[in-house]
């Protein structure tokens, strides 16, 4: 079963896969999937998603951002590196419940 994908592109890229486009003759579903079996690209498409990954978990793994009350700047609660914030975090939140866990017990 075929999937509908949706994506972006900056006016460089458009205009570079628009060129593709005319020059193939191909319609935009084949020209994807010729890219798509292309090793290289392939390669760049998984070294992209890897440094996002490690981007994302250096960012936001283990840390929350609370806004502040008066100049509302982000204080970094990191429970990783520091256990303090951690139990206060966990103080904070400790009546919390999932709604479908709190309607279920109804």
């Amino acid at each position: 079963m075929s999937k509908v994908h949706s994506f972006r592109l900056n006016d460089r890229d458009e205009e570079r896969f628009e060129e593709i486009y005319v020059k193939t003759g191909r319609q935009y579903g084949e020209v994807i999937r010729a890219m798509l079996r292309d090793p290289k690209l392939v390669q760049l498409i998984r070294d992209a998603e890897q440094r996002g990954y490690e981007r994302g978990m250096n960012t936001w793994f283990g840390k929350a951002y609370v806004p502040c009350k008066v100049c509302g700047k982000n204080f970094t609660v990191d429970f990783i590196k520091d256990a303090r914030h951690r139990e206060v975090l966990l103080r904070a939140f400790a009546g919390w419940t999932h709604t479908d866990c709190l309607n279920s017990q109804k």
